[in-house]
């Protein structure tokens, strides 16, 4: 379904934007309009590399819902609906008690929606920059088979272990950051405002300096003169990974880089295998959620295998046989697959891989770390000899030329 950028505002004049599919610009408009908002900009944004980097950029500039936030929110509702509660008064109790301004907002809409006679899934169908697709598709099934409850309970466990996954990544980075944004802003004190000063009391001791002291104070110049270029250059190098991230175009790249892409391939691939899981076993058809599974992995390289899969899945043929020959899933994760689609049993055969490739993930990180702090200790202290050197050897120099 296409998909629209709006900007719109209320009738206190606030300035709204956001993400939203529809059948065409009319429907979109109407959808906006029905919801008394003025509308400012209204664009289909288009396929491929630019309407990713579209989405990409909405998604940067509004206010995000984290995974732990939609995990909160789908375990509760699921709870209400478990206790009894009926959907469109669990909704109402959800907004009044949500405190994240974005989900409020789109709970609100989502709760008049209901009472205009549209349902669950295809009010979440509305913002798919808040609420993803797996969510969206779950929520159809749940409405389907009559299991709304199951299908949120079995969100609220993908989302927590989304976030979980997160966290331990953040939290094992913080040290190896905290040691580099230190010996950065070390060394750049020291070429910036100490190595100048040296350099202008050794001129006037008319010393001639060593081939290590002047390569220094070159390069001590250059970052005095021109600051600005690191941060810049920095800054660009983000942007544009962010940018060929969003647009799909990072390839197998980022599963070659040394230490990282292990880790990132096995992370993706327990990614894809509790998605595919848990979207069977909520009653979602294979192809569907093979689809879902491609749009969750971070990986491109393994979401065009999984788009391979799903043509062979459209034309009968089995999931693994594409995944075997793909060349970026181990051989265990297509037999595994082979052997859960020979028993009927897909869905356990998921959840066991994906638990291999989550264990194998953390020790893969555990590792790196191990590795990673003292590469980053013995970089530092390599800078630390070669400024102390840039100070001893003009110094002995000195003391050589005073003793004749």
């Amino acid at each position: 379904m296409p998909r629209f950028k709006y900007k719109v505002r209320d009738k206190s004049g606030k300035l709204h934007r956001g993400l939203i599919e529809a059948e065409g610009e009319r429907d979109a408009a109407a959808y906006l309009m029905d919801r008394s908002y003025f509308i400012v900009h209204l664009e289909q944004l288009p396929d491929g590399n630019a309407g990713a980097m579209a989405e990409w950029t909405e998604k940067l500039f509004s206010p995000g819902v984290s995974k732990r936030n939609m995990s909160i929110l789908c375990r509760q509702l699921a709870t209400m609906l478990q206790a009894g509660v009926p959907l469109l008064q669990a909704l109402h109790i959800l907004t009044r008690q949500t405190g994240h301004k974005g989900l409020r907002d789109s709970l609100s809409v989502i709760t008049r929606l209901l009472e205009e006679g549209r349902t669950f899934s295809e009010a979440l169908r509305m913002f798919p920059a808040i609420y993803p697709g797996i969510m969206v598709s779950m929520a159809e099934a749940g409405e389907v088979t009559g299991r709304l409850d199951y299908a949120l309970e079995n969100l609220a466990g993908h989302f927590e272990r989304e976030h979980n996954i997160s966290e331990k990544i953040k939290s094992a980075m913080v040290y190896p950051a905290v040691l580099v944004a230190t010996g950065i802003a070390a060394v750049s004190i020291v070429f910036i405002l100490v190595v100048p000063s040296f350099k202008a009391m050794l001129d006037t001791l008319g010393v001639e300096l060593p081939a290590v002291t002047r390569a220094v104070m070159s390069v001590s110049a250059f970052c005095a003169a021109n600051w600005y270029v690191l941060p810049a250059a920095l800054l660009l190098a983000f942007a544009v990974l962010r940018y060929f991230k969003a647009a799909g175009t990072s390839g197998r790249l980022e599963l070659h880089l040394p230490l990282v892409g292990p880790v990132l391939r096995k992370i993706n691939i327990a990614r894809f295998c509790l998605t595919m899981a848990m979207s069977i076993k909520s009653g979602i058809p294979v192809l569907q959620a093979l689809e879902l599974s491609r749009r969750v992995v971070a990986s491109s390289a393994i979401a065009g295998s999984l788009q391979k899969a799903e043509e062979s899945v459209r034309n009968g043929h089995s999931i693994a046989g594409p995944i075997l020959d793909s060349g970026v899933f181990p051989p265990l994760v297509a037999k595994m697959i082979a052997v859960g689609e020979t028993t009927g049993d897909l869905d356990a055969m998921l959840e066991k891989t994906a638990a291999i490739y989550e264990r194998e993930a953390n020790e893969s990180i555990a590792r790196l770390l191990a590795l990673l702090e003292p590469a980053i200790t013995f970089v530092m202290a390599g800078f630390v000899c070669l400024l102390v050197l840039t100070v001893l050897l003009p110094v002995f120099k000195i003391l050589e030329s005073v003793s004749y």
